[in-house]
């Protein structure tokens, strides 16, 4: 069977009446890569690309900060610092904005070359909703109550210092178990924060998030480190690894794996390469030098590649679209700023740095921008995310601003 985009396919269900909507249900974004793993999320009812068809719903402030929102049911839930001393897991009504629970703990603010605060999104499952805070302090809570039911010390568990810019890869939802990296990863018992496995390399941390797939019958995870890419088995065993140059040797940004775990994008603040996995090693497809992003994830829609090239110092970041495969780019269009992007059904869904949403249609021919509205003041360096039918939105000041069409 060829491959499938997920949400292409579920809209030819709805259009064939083989599923209803009301069957689906509303989609939660309850982790960092969205419902499906990959960065894209299905809308009941249609996505409006038009904006001016969106309104304010609420706003609220979290706190200084980067972590993404996530949403459970009809709450919300993310992560701030006072810049102070605390920094604070906040939990909102998501049809109202009203905080429903917070939990505090003392944390380091980190403001180094950024504003500082949280970096790791939360991540929400029934009954368990789990924190990393920038200092490594991971939290499991109860979701409904803010209760806390374990806590653990990442340092002290994968004995490590805290790196650089904080702990930021976001934790990873994994059978029974929680996925957990900072150049070293690490299965932890989502019962009770006990740690299964730690991989045996020591490597410096990155801050991207690792990937569960499945090639085959066998489970692996991509996984980035301070100075390589890396497949592990999926008790940790690191199966092949590919040593990377990058500048500063800052590694922020998550692997993108696609056609069934063969293809694997990773990018950089340095190149962007396709590799493919055998079960064995890794054969390099295409790379591009200046194809360059140090923390925005990337998308694939309909087997296009949708991204943003660019770094935050130069202040020129492209909007492109480019075949997976071949590396071939079908079109660019700049005046993004250092932004992030998903894919809601056939439309991209872009922040642009200094606050302004913007939808285009994903299609490989040319780029078609539908509307554009700013929303935030900058600096926004966190990804929008769209459930439950609205579209949320922070910046790093932790103004959070919910859109709909209700």
């Amino acid at each position: 069977m060829p491959n499938v985009n997920p949400i292409r396919l579920v809209k030819l269900l709805l259009q064939a009446g083989l599923v209803s909507a009301t069957a689906l249900g509303a989609e939660d974004w309850n982790t960092w890569l969205g419902p499906q793993e990959d960065n894209t999320v299905h809308s009941r009812r249609g996505f409006e690309a038009d904006l001016e068809k969106w309104n304010v719903s609420w706003s609220a402030n979290v706190g200084r900060g980067y972590s993404a929102i996530t949403t459970f049911g009809n709450r919300a839930y993310t992560n701030g610092h006072d810049e102070a001393s605390n920094e604070t897991i906040v939990c909102l009504d998501l049809r109202s904005g009203k905080t429903v629970w917070e939990h505090s703990l003392e944390a380091e603010l980190m403001p180094r070359a950024h504003g500082g605060g949280p970096n790791a999104s939360i991540v929400i499952e029934a009954g368990r909703l789990y924190a990393i805070s920038k200092d490594g302090q991971l939290r499991c809570l109860d979701p409904e109550t803010g209760k806390l039911i374990w806590n653990q010390d990442l340092r002290e568990l994968l004995e490590i210092e805290v790196p650089t810019w904080g702990f930021g890869a976001s934790p990873v939802l994994f059978g029974d178990h929680l996925i957990v990296s900072a150049g070293k990863v690490a299965a932890i018992d989502k019962t009770n924060g006990d740690p299964v496995w730690i991989s045996e390399s020591d490597r410096r941390a990155s801050y991207g998030t690792p990937v569960p797939f499945h090639l085959g019958p066998e489970t692996y995870f991509a996984s980035m480190d301070g100075s390589g890419f890396a497949i592990l088995s999926a008790n940790g065993r690191e199966i092949t690894r590919k040593r990377m140059v990058t500048k500063n040797n800052v590694v922020s940004n998550t692997p993108l794996v696609f056609e069934n775990g063969k293809r694997i994008f990773i990018h950089t603040n340095a190149f962007s390469e396709v590799l493919t996995f055998n079960g064995e090693g890794l054969e390099l497809i295409w790379n591009d030098r200046k194809l360059q992003n140090s923390q925005s994830a990337a998308v694939i829609v309909d087997n296009v590649l949708y991204g943003l090239n660019g770094l935050p110092e130069n202040g020129r970041t492209k909007l492109y679209s480019r075949n997976p495969t071949t590396g071939e780019t079908y079109w660019s269009t700049p005046n993004f700023g250092f932004g992030s992007l998903i894919a809601v059904d056939d439309t991209l869904l872009i922040l642009t740095d200094d606050g302004e949403l913007v939808t285009a249609i994903a299609a490989p021919d040319a780029y078609r921008e539908v509307s554009r509205k700013k929303i935030l003041e900058p600096t926004c360096w966190t990804k929008p995310i769209f459930a439950n039918e609205r579209i949320l939105v922070r910046n790093d000041a932790g103004q959070v601003v919910c859109l709909a069409r209700d």
